[in-house]
C-alpha cells in the first residue's frame, strides 16, 4: 500500500520478462476480440448449423 515510483515497477524487468507481458496482452485482447465476435448476428448461422 505504499506509494513508490512509476518506474520502480519496470525497474528489474528482462527481455524475458517485457516478451512474456507482450505475449499476455496480445493473447487477452484476442479473447476478447473473439468473444466479441461470437455475438454478432452475422455469427448466429454458423451455431444454428452447428447445434
Amino acid at each position: 500500500m505504499e506509494g513508490h515510483a512509476f518506474g520502480e515497477a519496470f525497474a528489474g524487468m528482462t527481455v524475458y520478462s517485457i516478451l512474456f507481458g507482450l505475449s499476455r496482452i496480445v493473447h487477452l485482447t484476442f479473447v476478447i476480440l473473439a468473444l466479441v465476435l461470437m455475438f454478432r448476428p452475422a455469427a448466429n448461422p454458423y451455431y444454428r448449423t452447428a447445434a
